[in-house]
């Protein structure tokens, strides 16, 4: 169960789903997760990201940079809950808009870093 997991990289991993995503949420692990990165997996949707913000509210520092089929809606559903989210990398995100940032204001009162480098 990793109950004492505090950092996971899954950068650039294809073969996990949703569903692998889904045991975070069921199970009673990984609730001291603080470091994520997820960059260039694509394959994850918006519940996906539902999923990861239902199960790991102490995320801190969360990457998701080079993800062309990152949307709004994705960062959107996690920042509702990363209630302690400090920094934020979402660079190289292409799908992105100015409704980010707002999300970003509203949502994350603590974040201190914000990366949209190649956002157009």
């Amino acid at each position: 169960y990793f109950h004492n997991l505090q950092n996971l990289s899954l950068a650039y991993c294809r073969k996990f789903t949703d569903k692998g995503l889904q045991y975070l949420n069921l199970g009673n692990g990984c609730h001291k997760l603080i470091y994520l990165d997820l960059s260039g997996c694509t394959q994850i949707s918006v519940q996906g990201f539902r999923n990861i913000a239902n199960s790991c509210t102490g995320i801190m520092h969360l990457t998701i940079n080079d993800m062309p089929t990152l949307t709004d809606n994705c960062v959107k559903s996690f920042c509702k809950t990363a209630l302690f989210l400090e920094h934020l990398d979402v660079s190289y995100c292409s799908q992105l808009s100015d409704d980010i940032i707002k999300t970003v204001a509203i949502f994350c009162t603590r974040i201190t870093s914000l990366n949209i480098a190649g956002c157009p």
